[in-house]
């Protein structure tokens, strides 16, 4: 482990980091602009498989919400510790992504009406929140009135509704009216060295970036001094350290619940997923640093082959451990978090690594995290046993964290699928499904993709435009796919390098046709730090033993296989149509001899919830 940075220096040099950011962002001279950019979500149009899974989540989970139950408790006012202030910005972020790509008028007036309702419990000093005053800025208030702002520059956004951005306003003075220098210390205001609280950063960045008011970057720029005193979690300091996050605090105690536990896994990528924001707002280069350094970090030391990390809701070292039993594995949120993480990381730097982490992500423990039909998400995923629905959680509701998450992240697909870069559309997800962009010019293009990807490596892609134009259209390349063909009108393109994007310049005309095929063999990955334990993927999904379909019993891989060798799959038909893929794996059994056993994609795998679908990845070696 690298020597700590002298206190005294640090602190030094961040209070001047943070005078030169406030005066460089004032003058203009530090924004940036990001790589990539969403285009307006009404113009993507995801089918296929996951653009299933997009509609069953808005029709049987966000549709579905009752309003007044996750506005009760702003009424009532009664909490003392709960965290039952999230739900409502949770929910109305992913109703407002479902309007914007459905323009649904029935999903609309639900929205209207939950703004309006949660308008209306706004007390006259600003406060809107489900603390009672005796306990106002208790352990989750501030993280609630985060999710709150959120929820409300959502509305914002699609609406310019002034008056709902005079009342996110409001709320946010009511919060610098009572923390910040002189007043409540925002680090000593949760638990878990105060990351719940001081990730309302996000929120912060995103309220000064729309109403240009200062007070809301100096509040913003407070949180993260505030991170590097001794008491904080100091963040951007141990990520650019780069020792391993499980390093950064002494931890002694093992519940959870109090304010040292510094390794809460959801709070912290939620802090720096505002840090991604505030490197935008200033052009702070330390920042992005950080940031980049702490996805390397938990890419290296704590992600599993799924996508996803954590245990009992911390880090704990599991990238070495995902072979082991450990509790409560993979809390949902925190795959969920890990993707929206990538996210601003892909917007920012244009870099397809951080495409391939979130489709991973999303193929393996996002839609297996999610119940078939949509209506709910469970609590924890691990990599074997059985999935845990967990229909309430300790707060007096029928929700919980990660049913509240589960569809703000499916909603990022389409923000992800296609968008612009400088020179021209950049298509990062393939589904089947038509996709509309705006090019500099002002000519619209439609993208239309065929296929049914990732179940086969295929995919068609026909160019719609009204006259010839020269632009780039730009097509991920996964890591994964050493084997790539591409051909544009029938010829192929040469020089395609896996973990790249491969661009195509020249003038487009109506009818031109892509043919795209991805290198889908199976292939042998080795659990890191294990003893011989080993997991097959097939391009971006991880294979797994379940129950209904599997005869695991000492079964093993051939001892000839090797770490990244190619086995052959032979994809075959589930008869009970709950699995999305099926394939024959030639594994030896204990007589020596090759036989076929049947494994499905993990987010397959368990999908019944009970025992009755009990799995696992991982397989032995002969």
């Amino acid at each position: 482990m690298k020597k700590p940075i002298n206190e005294f220096f640090r602190s030094t040099f961040y209070f001047f980091l943070c005078l030169s950011c406030i005066s460089n962002t004032l003058n203009g001279q530090n924004t940036t602009k990001d790589v990539l950019k969403h285009v307006p979500l009404h113009q993507i149009k995801i089918e296929g498989y996951l653009g299933t899974k997009i509609n069953q989540s808005i029709s049987n989970r966000i549709l579905q919400q009752d309003v007044p139950e996750i506005i009760e408790p702003f009424v009532s006012r009664k909490d003392t510790y709960l965290w039952r202030s999230e739900f409502w910005g949770k929910w109305f972020t992913s109703a407002v992504s479902a309007y914007e790509y459905t323009l649904d008028p029935e999903l609309k007036i639900k929205i209207d009406e939950a703004i309006k309702l949660l308008m209306k419990t706004q007390s006259a000093d600003g406060y809107i929140g489900c603390y009672a005053d005796s306990a106002r800025f208790g352990v989750w208030d501030v993280w609630g009135i985060k999710y709150t702002l959120l929820g409300m520059l959502a509305y914002h956004k699609i609406t310019n509704d002034e008056k709902v951005l005079a009342s996110a306003e409001k709320l946010a003075d009511y919060l610098m009216a009572n923390v910040g220098p002189g007043k409540r210390d925002i680090i000593k205001l949760s638990l878990y060295r105060g990351m719940p609280a001081s990730s309302v950063l996000e929120a912060m960045v995103i309220l000064y970036e729309r109403t240009k008011n200062k007070r809301y970057l100096d509040f913003s720029l407070y949180i993260v001094e505030r991170w590097s005193s001794p008491e904080g979690p100091q963040l951007i300091e141990k990520a650019i350290d780069g020792s391993p996050v499980l390093l950064w605090l002494p931890c002694e105690k093992e519940k959870l619940g109090y304010w040292e536990d510094g390794y809460k896994a959801y709070e912290m990528i939620s802090c720096f997923e505002g840090l991604c924001l505030l490197y935008k707002t200033t052009g702070t280069p330390i920042y992005l640093e950080a940031c980049i350094k702490f996805y390397e970090n938990l890419r290296d030391n704590e992600m599993m082959v799924v996508g996803s990390g954590s245990a009992f809701e911390r880090w704990y070292g599991g990238h070495t451990k995902q072979t082991e039993p450990a509790k409560d594995v993979m809390e949902s949120c925190t795959a969920m978090l890990w993707e929206k993480f990538c996210y601003q990381l892909l917007l920012i730097t244009g870099n397809p690594m951080y495409a391939d982490e979130i489709e991973k992500t999303t193929y393996n423990a996002l839609l297996g995290s999610m119940k078939t039909d949509g209506s709910w998400w469970t609590r924890h995923n691990p990599m074997m046993g059985e999935r845990d629905p967990e229909p309430r959680q300790q707060c007096e509701m029928n929700q919980n964290c990660c049913v509240a998450n589960g569809p703000r992240v499916i909603m990022l697909q389409p923000e992800l699928a296609t968008m612009m870069g400088a020179s021209g559309p950049v298509i990062n997800l393939y589904s089947s499904g038509i996709y509309r962009v705006n090019l500099t010019s002002g000519t619209p293009v439609k993208i239309a993709q065929k296929t049914s990807y990732p179940a086969e490596g295929s995919v068609k892609v026909a160019i719609s435009i009204d006259k010839p134009e020269l632009f780039v259209l730009s097509l991920r390349i996964p890591a994964w796919s050493n084997q790539t063909l591409l051909k544009v009108n029938g010829k192929p393109v040469q020089g395609i390098k896996p973990g790249t994007y491969v661009t195509l310049s020249r003038i487009w005309k109506n009818g031109d046709k892509l043919e795209l095929n991805l290198d889908m063999r199976g292939k042998v990955v080795e659990a890191p730090g294990s003893s011989g334990q080993y997991a097959v993927v097939r391009g971006p999904i991880v294979l797994a033993f379940d129950k209904r379909i599997s005869e695991t019993d000492e079964l093993m891989l051939n001892a000839n296989i090797k770490t990244g060798d190619y086995i052959d799959l032979k994809k075959v038909k589930d008869p009970s149509n709950q699995i999305w893929m099926v394939y024959d794996v030639p594994l030896i059994d204990k007589d020596g001899q090759v036989k076929n056993t049947k494994m499905c994609d993990f987010s397959s795998a368990g999908n019944t919830w009970t025992k009755e679908s009990t799995y696992k990845v991982w397989v032995h070696k002969k």
